[in-house]
């Protein structure tokens, strides 16, 4: 091998300093950094696996893939609440405030389904909703179809004998299906039904245990009626094993549900048809949701409400479509506040009213609060988030 030794290398004419065909120049150092003029390498010399567009980023395995999202509606909905709170705690001070009382809804606890009329309790918010309390079985009609049926863990899944409402063809069996195997139903955008119950025909000496779970994204999953189970190892002769059908589920509509095992694999018989019993679809309406009693220690004269809210639909009127009062006396009569906003939060509004006159109602220290919604339908919904009342 020949070494070549000098100081610098120039062309003999041109500008062009050519290397053979079919070799290299091999080494350290021999192009740096500044060697390499600008915008000379392109996206094509990157050599890099996927496909370059205005939604893709380059990530350092050397692959395009696609430009990653956050879903920003817990923060935004923490951000909300935050708000809300600091709000109402100004509140308290400014306007030297004897107690408060807040609800967030995050269970109904806090408002009198007795003395509420057509309010239902979603995820987090009041809304004027109206269910009719019957129940359709929804298995082998337009509403279920065997393409909204996926499962995981199952074993010989057929989704077609699940729904053909034949009690002896095969639908699936759990031989080898583990904890978390599951069979899950996808109504489809803009489709949500409340669960009533659902239940599987199973045969002799099946082996399997389910709860039933919903979900608004299928991700996150909330187990229905307290986790409670049903199935059985082994569960009894041929027959129809069904999840409970607990109390004040009506409203409560979500776009995807599952049935999930908690057992472990054993071998046994098949399940060989789904019941599914869903609530008739809610309808948006006018409501008016009242709060539980809370004891003042001394008759008050002034009431402050704090109030979030968002539009689902249409926009409301504070006034006119969304009005809020304030009793004394255990909800007989009430005071309406005129209500003013403070800005949004997190994509909620706050309204608040201060200083309300409550000073000519009959003597009590019974204190609740009420809010209605005028106007609502398809066009107008409006969201009840967290309410606030104080009193002095």
């Amino acid at each position: 091998m020949s070494t070549l030794k000098v100081n610098e290398l120039d062309t003999k004419s041109g500008t062009t300093i050519t290397v053979a065909a079919g070799k290299t120049l091999a080494g350290t150092d021999i192009i740096g950094a500044a060697q390499i003029a600008d915008d000379a390498v392109g996206i094509a010399q990157l050599a890099a696996t996927g496909t370059a567009s205005a939604t893709t980023v380059l990530y350092g395995d050397n692959t395009w893939k696609a430009e990653p999202t956050t879903d920003t509606t817990n923060i935004q909905d923490d951000i909300a609440l935050l708000g809300f709170k600091v709000a109402a705690n100004g509140s308290l001070s400014k306007y030297n405030l004897r107690d408060q009382v807040l609800d967030a809804f995050t269970d109904a606890t806090g408002v009198d389904a007795g003395a509420s009329t057509g309010a239902a309790l979603k995820l987090g918010y009041y809304v004027g909703s109206s269910v009719v309390q019957t129940y359709a079985t929804v298995v082998g009609t337009a509403n279920l179809t065997t393409a909204m049926c996926t499962e995981s863990g199952l074993v010989s899944f057929n989704s077609t004998n699940m729904l053909d409402g034949s009690t002896t063809s095969y639908a699936f069996h759990t031989d080898s299906s583990g904890v978390g195997s599951y069979m899950q139903i996808d109504f489809g955008s803009g489709k949500s039904y409340s669960l009533r119950r659902s239940g599987y025909f199973m045969e002799t000496n099946v082996n399997a245990i389910w709860k039933m779970q919903w979900s608004d994204d299928a991700s996150t999953w909330t187990d229905w009626d307290s986790g409670n189970t049903f199935g059985g190892q082994p569960t009894s002769g041929g027959a129809w094993h069904y999840s409970g059908t607990p109390a004040n589920v009506l409203g409560m509509t979500h776009r995807y549900w599952r049935t999930y095992k908690t057992s472990v694999a054993a071998g046994g018989n098949h399940h060989t048809a789904l019941e599914f019993e869903v609530y008739d679809a809610d309808s948006i309406n006018d409501m008016s949701v009242v709060s539980t009693a809370t004891t003042a220690d001394a008759v008050p004269t002034k009431g402050n409400v704090v109030v979030t809210y968002t539009n689902g639909a249409g926009t409301a009127v504070v006034g006119t479509d969304l009005k809020m009062y304030v009793s004394r006396d255990d909800g007989t009569t009430y005071t309406e506040a005129t209500l003013s906003s403070e800005g949004t939060t997190g994509g909620h509004t706050i309204l608040s009213a201060h200083d309300i006159d409550i000073s000519s109602q009959p003597s009590g220290t019974s204190m609740r609060w009420k809010i209605t919604t005028h106007n609502q339908s398809a066009l107008k919904e409006t969201r009840i988030q967290a309410v606030s009342l104080g009193w002095s």
